[in-house]
């Protein structure tokens, strides 16, 4: 079967009031029945958007979870199968996930393993879920707080993005989104790149002119390596440093990260890595610091965190026999992949960190 085969469907909706047409001409027609899973964030700011267009859904079993990546595990997802089971759901049913990452990560593990896979849509209502975690078939859960150790690859039935939902969340969501979005334009678009140092200063204001190409630029990739043996590893820089990181402060009970702002550290600590072993110019490496500086003021981490921090990306799925992997950048817009760092290069970046964000 042709990797092209796993790509679904994808609707992005431009113009809210219409939300979701198509959507909603296929939902409303359905005979299926529907379980909608949320957190406590999207069924007050979100689901009524969704009930007042599509009324299936207003028919449907909802469960709502507590918010955030702690709760991404396997006991929650105890909880919603058994809510599955009791409330009928079979072979025939269909899973709504509205939310963010979490909300697709562990709704599109559950819907992938109950009934040994039933369809799944994924709903994104933050800007990250809507540029990465609702795409691309990854679902999976976390362990011991580690980030995303139990999981498949399963392609939802029907992805629905609709920028309305930005305007529910805080500017911290949205600078954490911003995040991955700026990891495409690293990894694949120079343009992108030279795009968002044109709109500095007021790229809050604009993101929505972005989540098209940046959505085209990740499904693209997906559609060449769909369970990650090669090229896909590209849309995995930042995040080997970025999901240690956030590992880190959900271990530690620290003040929790959000996703995209871990990643914004790790982007910085690999785009380093990028300039020592890969060639990155220097000038490049200075200009992706001083953007990320404009949008976030980074976490200060000390050497003895980093010390637990490289320990835990020993869990990377890129590891081999051993050794951290890491997906760097050559220049604006061309990656390598499968790259092999020892602890030297590891603790100069660490060093760069720390003293940059002094």
């Amino acid at each position: 079967m042709s990797e092209n085969n796993f790509l679904h469907q994808i609707i992005i909706d431009t113009d809210e009031f219409s939300l979701f047409n198509e959507f909603i001409n296929a939902i409303n027609n359905s005979q299926f029945k529907f379980f909608l899973i949320a957190d406590k964030n999207t069924e007050k700011y979100c689901l009524p958007l969704i009930k007042k267009f599509v009324k299936n859904v207003e028919n449907s079993d909802i469960i709502v979870l507590n918010n955030g990546e702690s709760f991404k595990n396997i006991n929650t997802c105890i909880d919603i199968w058994r809510w599955l089971l009791e409330n009928g759901a079979d072979r025939d049913s269909i899973v709504i996930n509205l939310g963010g990452g979490v909300i697709s990560d562990i709704g599109g593990f559950v819907a992938s393993t109950i009934k040994r896979g039933i369809k799944f849509i994924n709903i994104p209502t933050t800007l990250m879920s809507m540029v990465d975690a609702s795409l691309g078939g990854k679902n999976g859960i976390d362990i011991s707080n580690i980030k995303n150790q139990i999981g498949l690859y399963t392609n939802p039935y029907l992805v629905v993005v609709s920028p309305v939902f930005l305007k529910t969340l805080p500017e911290r969501h949205i600078v954490s989104g911003f995040a991955e979005m700026l990891k495409y334009a690293l990894i694949d678009n120079v343009y992108l790149w030279y795009e968002i140092n044109k709109d500095k200063g007021i790229i809050l204001n604009v993101v929505n002119k972005y989540i098209a190409q940046c959505i085209d630029i990740k499904m693209n990739i997906v559609s060449k390596d769909f369970y990650e043996t090669g090229e896909r590893k590209i849309l995995n820089f930042g995040h080997t440093f970025g999901h240690a990181i956030e590992s880190y402060y959900l271990t530690n009970n620290i003040n929790s990260l959000l996703h995209g702002e871990a990643l914004y550290a790790g982007i910085i600590l690999e785009s380093f890595l990028s300039y020592n072993i890969c060639g990155l110019k220097k000038m490049d490496l200075n200009n992706i610091c001083d953007l990320i500086f404009s949008l976030y003021k980074l976490p200060l981490i000390n050497k003895e965190d980093f010390i637990e921090i490289i320990k835990l990306i020993s869990f990377d799925k890129k590891n081999k026999n051993g050794a951290p992997r890491f997906s760097l950048i050559s220049n604006i817009g061309e990656s390598k992949y499968n790259i092999e760092v020892n602890d030297y290069e590891l603790k100069r970046a660490v060093d760069f960190y720390i003293n940059i964000t002094k």
